[in-house]
C-alpha cells in the first residue's frame, strides 16, 4: 500500500509542475496580449482628462483677485484654450445630443486676446468684475461637470442642462464686456 500512495503524491507533484511550467504561463501570456476582458471606456478617460483641464481653468480663475494687469491672464487663456479643445473632444465622442459644446470658452479667448492685443496694460476696474463674475459662473460649471458623467461612461442629462446653463450665463456676462 505504500507503493500506491506514494505514486497518488507523484501523480500530483507532475500536475501541479505541469500547472505551474505549462498552464500558468499561458494564461498570463494570453492576458497580456488582449484575451482580458477588462477595457477602459475611452469616452470615460477623455471626460477625466476634460475634468482635468477644467480644474486647472477653475484654479487659474481664483487668481483673477490679484490680477493687475493682462499680462497675468496668460495662465488663464492657456487653461481656457486647453479645457475648450479637450471638451469639443468629449462633445464629438458622445454626440452634440448629449453635450454642447462651451461656446462660453472661446468668447473668453477673444476677450483676453483682445484685453492683451495693445500689449500688456493694467486691467480695468469692469474687467475685473467681469473676471470676477465669470469665476462665479465657472464654478458652477465646474461644479455640474464633475458629476457629468458617470463612472460607467453614460452621460447625467440633468447636469448636461446646469453645464449648458453656467455656459449661457458665462456668454452673455462675456458678450457685455465685448461689445463695442
Amino acid at each position: 500500500m505504500r507503493r500506491s500512495s506514494g505514486r497518488g503524491k507523484g501523480k500530483l507533484f507532475i500536475f501541479v509542475l505541469l500547472f505551474l511550467l505549462i498552464v500558468w504561463p499561458s494564461y498570463q501570456l494570453y492576458q497580456v496580449f488582449g484575451g482580458s476582458d477588462h477595457r477602459e471606456d475611452a469616452g470615460r478617460m477623455l471626460y477625466e482628462v476634460a475634468l482635468f483641464q477644467m480644474g486647472l481653468v477653475q484654479s487659474s480663475l481664483t487668481e483673477v483677485a490679484s490680477m493687475s494687469n493682462t499680462g497675468q491672464l496668460d495662465a488663464v487663456k492657456l487653461a481656457v484654450y486647453s479645457a475648450n479643445y479637450t471638451h469639443d473632444r468629449l462633445v464629438l465622442a458622445y454626440g452634440k445630443d448629449k453635450l454642447k459644446p462651451l461656446d462660453a470658452f472661446n468668447k473668453m479667448l477673444e476677450f483676453i486676446t483682445s484685453a492683451q492685443i495693445a500689449g500688456y496694460r493694467p486691467l480695468h476696474a469692469e474687467e475685473k468684475q467681469m473676471l470676477q463674475e465669470v469665476k462665479k459662473l465657472f464654478g458652477e460649471l465646474y461644479e455640474a461637470y464633475a458629476q457629468l458623467i458617470t463612472s460607467n461612461g453614460h452621460v447625467i442629462s440633468s447636469e448636461a442642462v446646469i453645464v449648458s446653463k453656467a455656459n449661457d450665463s458665462m456668454m452673455k456676462v462675456l458678450e457685455q464686456q465685448l461689445k463695442p
